[in-house]
């Protein structure tokens, strides 16, 4: 009885080996079905053998790490080739587009240089025959803006301002329009500071003249009225307030204006209507027609700016 196996007891299954077994218990391993994609893979597509052939004799591109770089385009059918091509055209168009010089350029360069030597000839005569009036001229231009910034300067002081200072400048630009006119006395140029001037013959057909005529004058009442400014602001605090010493430098700079802007009226009119004769004449006339009109506009400007000034100084002179 002990020998005899139990009458339940099922028999026992053979486990089966080999590929039949692995194909009988369903469990075919994973690398053996990606190998024999692969393999159809490769058998149903030939030239990939070429194209990664190709892809190892090729020159190794140098592959830079930054994260800046821009990724290149893929590569299909020389795709690559004729697009760097192009980018390298359009490199050379760009870097030499700006350097180019249209032929309208060319020859405006070309006329500018062969006239330059003549007009360097007439600016050296120019320099020669007038060089005297010249000199003078930006001598007054930098005497008034030197004589000009100090008074600013000195009136911004108020009771702290130098009195020999202001004494200084008073007389150095008295000394300064002295010398002038005692330089130029042959050609009577004071008589410009007013309103009957004795040069208005040399005028006549000389535009040179009527410039530094204009000028001069111009100039000269400049450093005149910087010397009013200077005489008011030397005036101790007892004879003229602070408060009220702005108005008084209003109205003096409004006259000077006015008076600067009627001056030259009389020399343009002269040169302008005696610059022709004849039939021409009539042609003379019309000029100062047209230059009096727009002049007119500019003295009714002064005219107010000086009106309004003088009022508010008298009226705070009365109510004080």
């Amino acid at each position: 009885m002990g020998d005899n196996p139990p009458v339940n007891a099922a028999p026992a299954r053979e486990t089966p080996s080999g590929p039949d077994a692995l194909r009988t218990t369903g469990r075919f391993p994973l690398a053996l079905s990606q190998l024999g994609r692969v393999h159809r893979t490769i058998m149903s597509r030939p030239d990939i053998f070429n194209s990664v052939f190709n892809d190892l004799r090729a020159e190794p591109r140098q592959i830079t790490n930054s994260p800046n770089s821009p990724r290149d385009p893929p590569e299909e059918n020389g795709m690559s080739v004729s697009i760097d091509m192009g980018r390298a055209d359009e490199d050379a168009a760009g870097a030499d587009g700006p350097t180019r010089l249209n032929p309208e350029t060319i020859a405006l360069m070309a006329m500018m240089q062969r006239y330059l030597p003549f007009v360097l000839i007439l600016l050296a005569k120019l320099l020669i025959d007038h060089g005297i009036g010249i000199l003078v001229g930006l001598a007054l231009l930098l005497t008034f803006s030197h004589a000009n910034s100090r008074l600013k300067r000195e009136i911004g002081l108020q009771a702290r301002s130098s009195m020999s200072g202001l004494v200084f400048l008073i007389i150095h630009i008295l000394f300064c329009i002295l010398l002038f006119y005692l330089v130029f006395a042959d050609e009577s140029l004071y008589s410009g500071l007013w309103l009957a001037p004795t040069f208005l013959p040399t005028l006549q057909n000389s535009f040179p003249n009527l410039l530094w005529v204009v000028l001069v004058t111009d100039s000269v009442l400049k450093l005149i009225t910087v010397e009013c400014k200077a005489i008011v602001a030397v005036l101790p605090a007892t004879t003229l307030p602070y408060a009220k010493r702005g108005k008084v430098f209003l109205a003096i700079e409004a006259t000077s204006q006015l008076y600067r802007a009627i001056l030259p009226v009389q020399p343009w009119l002269y040169y302008l209507v005696n610059s022709y004769e004849g039939a021409y004449r009539v042609l003379g006339f019309t000029l100062a027609s047209v230059y009096f009109l727009c002049k007119f506009w500019e003295l009714l400007a002064r005219f107010k700016m000086w009106h309004l000034s003088c009022s508010q100084l008298f009226k705070h002179s009365v109510c004080s």
